[in-house]
């Protein structure tokens, strides 16, 4: 069984082709975005296997793209997957809280720290 599902690109008008195959008990997930084709991984890969449908270049794709999630949400990968995205919003969070805090700083900088 094979799903192919059209990517956008966050950088470029360009559309991705992720291809979802399974073959007795096992899933691959394959991209051909530059990163996909070193067989890396890439966002294409994560958002479509995790179900984002705004990563679809064509949103009538979503019947194709929620069986592909239920093929990956069946395997360990999903799993792993769930781990990056928890990963990754910590980063963001800490991110925020980087911006904030060099805000601060600069505040203090432009307009005078105490002296203790």
């Amino acid at each position: 069984m094979e799903i192919k599902l059209l990517a956008k690109s966050s950088s470029k008008d360009v559309t991705y082709s992720v291809t979802f195959t399974k073959s007795k008990q096992t899933l691959t997930i394959h991209c051909d975005c530059p990163a996909g084709r070193f067989s890396k991984l890439c966002k294409h890969k994560i958002e479509l296997a995790m179900g984002d449908s705004n990563m679809l270049h064509d949103i009538g794709q979503g019947t194709d793209m929620d069986k592909a999630n239920k093929l990956a949400f069946q395997t360990d990968l999903f799993k792993e997957l769930f781990k990056i995205k928890k990963i990754q919003n910590q980063i963001a969070e800490q991110q925020n809280n980087l911006r904030k805090q060099k805000k601060t700083v600069e505040k203090l900088m432009k307009n005078g720290a105490n002296i203790t």
